[in-house]
């Protein structure tokens, strides 16, 4: 089951072995969870994925309003 980030998601969130696997298999793209994953358990620094997803859930509002046109 997919949940929905309510609140921006910071690399503190995802220290909890549970939260960083929800993470990997409801957010990012299905070839992405295994490399995403073996950075958690070597302890490096998360901040940069987070920053690709946002960067993708931005493109995809500005992609869905009615005034976006392909350029």
């Amino acid at each position: 089951m997919t949940h929905r980030i309510t609140r921006p998601v910071v690399a503190s969130d995802l220290k909890d072995a549970a939260a960083a696997i929800s993470f990997a298999l409801d957010y990012l793209q299905p070839h992405e969870p295994f490399e995403f994953l073996n950075e958690w358990r070597e302890g490096k620094d998360l901040s940069p994925w987070i920053e690709a997803w946002e960067q993708d859930q931005e493109e995809a509002r500005r992609m869905t309003h009615p005034e976006w046109m392909f350029s």
